[in-house]
């Protein structure tokens, strides 16, 4: 959480063009080193990011009991997507809890049951289903948690239904562009900033929500019955910790900071070269944000302190940094201003100071968008780009284990200008890559592909016929209740209809007020991105290879 409001450059149409020309992963480290090893960095980059065509997994292949779409409409996504298939290592780490025994039958409906709005514990979460290219919201037919009549957004905080609402729409647009290249798949997206579950000895996640103490590494066991099955919840969430078994997607801001026009087109960030050229920026370090509580229940996310804090467990990290700087470090140039600031005046400083909020802040996509070198807090919180996103080639750390590790990134920014320029560039070319409204999308259809593959039973259908469904072709897609002997029954409600039924029950909202966000999110045209796929074919690889390598881009950036 913790987002600023976009600058307010009057909007223009997006960009295609590449992003910053002229420098490598590491061309920063010619303000210490030979060219030499910045050959071998790039290598090693190229390695770990899995950057490139050559590691990407198996278009058309399902995986044993996951269902696929047929292979000219998945080779669509494989084509379209190919400048952002460095996504897919990261995709295929977060899933890695469920490639020993997939996603069951059980698994499913224990995740709808606990981790949806309707579940036992009402958390915020959005369980959908893409069944036969249609986009539906899913809940049990039994009265219990997980109901299908439970599944409403008012069971919810208010600022979380508003984001499940977002996410709703998010999904209706993706599913209306690209359904007919999905696979069907069930899956559940959380507006929750925390982790659901932790998987380090003694970890703890979201208070009020914990799962069985008995339970492997503290997550939720399934009924002895279901066999020797885990209870690692694949929940989909904007933020994870080290140690959470959490799905990262892309936050719910990206689709209401409208980021493209205001800060990642090549216009957008001419303006800001030319009102704030890199020799007239403030030689300092500035931050500001609306102050809020941090969740450090996950050991990894633990702030530690020096000064008057040494020791102790601080809530209110934002305010508490606040004052220490103010009050401790004391130093002129690095200041943090507790109010609201808009991004154009960041952009007047050399250094912008990104602090996470309650976990992960949305603001860090806005600051490397600025042409400023981004101080960015170790928190422990990761969103879905960290593994591309790197130290000292997109920005520069610190509080890694204590806030005065800020002045030791400031005097390094100043020591080496020139690599932090270039640091600069690459954090801004990055984001204009990887973070536009074309990446986010990617990121969800290369996503939602693997995650598909995982899953050893029928979506939208349950019982001994879903089963043996999933083990073979499958069956035609089903409607309205769907299930089977022996197995929990689902009620598919399709998404307008469901939206559509969300207007007046949150207190304080307008009564078209649903409808009247979906217009206002920052979405690509509903346009079928997937007809005439069958006549187009699979791009060639060479044509592939081509597309994802961007001119001028770092590796990950």
């Amino acid at each position: 959480m913790g987002g600023a409001t976009a600058a307010g450059a009057s909007r223009q149409s997006r960009s295609r063009s590449p992003p910053v020309s002229g420098e490598c992963c590491c061309s920063g480290a010619r303000a210490w080193g030979p060219p030499r090893p910045n050959l071998l960095a790039l290598t090693l980059l190229v390695v770990a990011t899995g950057w490139g065509p050559s590691v990407r997994l198996a278009a058309g292949s399902s995986g044993d009991g996951g269902s696929s779409s047929s292979g000219g409409k998945d080779s669509l996504i494989a084509s379209h997507c190919a400048r952002y298939f460095a996504f897919e290592a990261g995709i295929a780490e977060d899933l890695l809890p469920w490639y020993d025994q997939g996603i069951s039958e059980a698994l499913a409906d224990r995740l709808l049951q606990e981790r949806t709005m309707g579940g036992r514990h009402r958390a915020p979460g959005l369980p959908l289903a893409v069944v036969g290219g249609r986009l539906y919201v899913v809940g049990l037919a039994a009265a219990g948690p997980g109901a299908a009549e439970q599944q409403r957004v008012a069971n919810c905080w208010p600022w979380q239904a508003e984001n499940l609402i977002i996410y709703a729409h998010a999904m209706r647009r993706l599913v209306a562009r690209w359904g007919g290249a999905l696979p069907d798949l069930e899956f559940t997206i959380e507006t929750q900033d925390v982790p659901a579950q932790d998987l380090a000895v003694g970890g703890q996640a979201q208070p009020g929500a914990q799962p069985d103490p008995a339970g492997e590494w503290g997550v939720w066991p399934e009924p002895a019955s279901g066999g020797p099955q885990h209870g690692r919840l694949p929940s989909m969430r904007h933020c994870k910790a080290a140690t959470s078994t959490d799905i990262a997607v892309p936050i719910f801001h990206f689709y209401t900071l409208h980021l493209d026009e205001g800060l990642l087109t090549a216009g957008a960030q001419e303006r800001l070269a030319r009102e704030h050229p890199w020799e007239a920026r403030l030689a300092s370090a500035f931050a500001a944000g609306t102050n809020y509580h941090r969740h450090q229940a996950v050991a990894s996310t633990l702030r530690q302190w020096d000064g008057k804090n040494r020791g102790k467990t601080v809530e209110m990290v934002r305010e508490a940094l606040a004052d220490y700087l103010a009050q401790e470090l004391r130093h002129p140039n690095i200041t943090y201003s507790k109010g609201s600031t808009p991004m154009a005046d960041w952009a007047r400083h050399r250094m912008v100071m990104h602090v996470d909020g309650i976990s992960c802040s949305s603001r860090i996509v806005q600051l490397l968008a600025l042409g400023s070198v981004v101080l960015r807090e170790q928190s422990g919180y990761t969103a879905f780009y960290d593994r591309l996103l790197a130290k000292f080639v997109h920005y520069v750390p610190f509080w890694s284990q204590r806030p005065r590790e800020v002045l030791w990134a400031y005097n390094w920014v100043l020591a080496n200008d020139e690599a932090a320029r270039a640091i600069a560039g690459r954090g801004q070319a990055f984001a204009r890559h990887f973070l536009s409204r074309e990446a986010v999308e990617c990121f969800w259809l290369l996503l939602l592909r693997q995650y598909a593959r995982l899953q050893r039973f029928r979506p939208g259908a349950r019982g001994p016929e879903a089963a043996a469904a999933a083990a073979g072709a499958g069956a035609a897609a089903p409607t309205g209740t769907a299930g089977g002997a022996g197995g929990q029954r689902l009620v598919l409600t399709p998404i307008d209809d469901w939206l559509a039924k969300q207007e007046g029950t949150v207190t304080g909202w307008a009564p078209t007020h649903v409808a009247d966000r979906g217009r206002e999110l920052d979405l690509l045209p509903a346009v079928d991105m997937t007809a005439g796929a069958g006549q187009r074919g699979t791009a060639s690889a060479a044509a592939a290879a081509a597309a994802t390598e961007a001119p001028g881009l770092a590796p990950g950036g």
